[in-house]
């Protein structure tokens, strides 16, 4: 391969480079503005965008212990009804 072909072959992967660089960038760019209107988007429910695991945790333990209410208040109404049954039965 002589000098001439081979700063061609160079060329051309620089070329290839550049262009890689630029479309990496425009990714970039796209990434970063999508990132900021998620960051407005959770400010504006209220939220602080670092304290979301924080938050997610304590909305989940809300949760399970509403469930655990609703699940003996369930139990309850499931033992008034059994001892209604059983009055009615006699």
């Amino acid at each position: 391969m002589d000098l001439s072909n081979k700063i061609e072959e160079i060329q051309k992967k620089h070329q290839n480079l550049h262009e890689r660089k630029i479309r990496l960038q425009e990714r970039l760019r796209t990434e970063e503005a999508n990132f900021k209107t998620l960051i407005q988007e959770i400010k504006s429910k209220g939220y602080d965008p670092k304290k979301l695991k924080q938050i997610k945790e304590e909305k989940e333990a809300n949760l399970e212990k509403l469930f655990l209410e609703v699940s003996e208040k369930m139990k309850e109404a499931e033992n008034i009804l059994d001892e209604i049954e059983q009055t009615d039965a006699q």
